[in-house]
């Protein structure tokens, strides 16, 4: 059978919380792109040390370290970090500031869960932050583990995932395994695309009709968008992604195959009737 697919994902539990303190809800009223100065009159710096690592966890895929702390409100970093989520369009002004030692990883203290850890993720599955923002369910960028280590018999046991991008642990941490969400490409009578925005809310959807009044459901990680650019900046990639993945499926020469559609970690699919 062919098939195309959707990884699942699995929510860490008892994840440590590695967010510098007062800084749950730091938003930025000016971001500078040239003096790479951080302004944010919500958030209080106090506990913020040069070298901390400044990351938005709904797009991790670029961060910054802190040069100087300029004042309780002000920061100055040494480059960029994400400030936007889809093409450009829109802007995401929260912001999480991480210290280096664990910015790059997710760590539990729970030994129960530690050995969970170890004993069902590994080296090279892929993991997410889903970050601050309600409106979005997953961040742009989906990392990398690059080491797990576990320590029951220490003075501070725990297992430590170590990833390839900042991760904010005080949301939901998920991890994708081989657990995969597949469409049969050979059932599928008819493909509908929706689009949708009006007052501030908008909407992208797929329909993949399989017969007998049966259709799978596909929503991007995206859950809402707020503007009308979003809707047709993310659109068509969102589009082209379904329709390359089921392209490649049916060129295959093998009667059984299956493509990951790129890109869709995080996305939510359903068979509905």
């Amino acid at each position: 059978m062919k098939t195309i697919s959707i990884p699942r994902y699995r929510v860490l539990q008892n994840v440590d919380n590695d967010l510098k303190a007062g800084l749950a809800v730091g938003t930025w009223n000016s971001f500078d792109t040239t003096t790479f100065q951080l302004v944010a009159d919500n958030s209080d710096f106090t506990n913020v040390q040069a070298g901390d690592i400044v990351f938005n966890p709904e797009n991790s895929s670029t961060w910054a370290e802190v040069v100087t702390v300029d004042s309780a409100t002000e920061l100055t970093l040494n480059g960029v970090f994400s400030t936007t989520i889809i093409g450009g369009a829109t802007e995401l002004k929260r912001f999480s500031v991480v210290a280096p030692a664990v910015a790059f990883q997710v760590a539990t203290s729970d030994v129960d869960t530690a050995q969970e850890w170890w004993s069902t993720y590994e080296v090279g599955d892929r993991i997410q932050s889903q970050g601050q923002q309600s409106r979005t369910l997953a961040n742009q960028a989906v990392g990398t583990i690059l080491d797990i280590t576990i320590d029951l018999d220490g003075p501070n046991p725990g297992a430590t995932l170590t990833v390839d991008m900042p991760m904010q642990t005080s949301n939901e941490i998920w991890v994708y395994k081989d657990d995969i969400t597949t469409i049969p490409v050979n059932e599928i009578s008819g493909i509908e695309f929706y689009k949708y925005f009006q007052s501030a809310l908008g909407e992208i959807t797929a329909y993949l009709y399989i017969g007998n009044g049966e259709y799978y459901r596909i929503e991007p990680q995206v859950f809402e968008f707020k503007n009308r650019e979003d809707v047709l900046t993310y659109q068509p990639k969102f589009e082209a992604a379904i329709m390359n993945a089921i392209s490649e499926t049916l060129r295959s020469p093998w009667p059984d195959s299956n493509v990951v559609i790129e890109g869709s970690h995080g996305w939510q699919v359903r068979l509905e009737d």
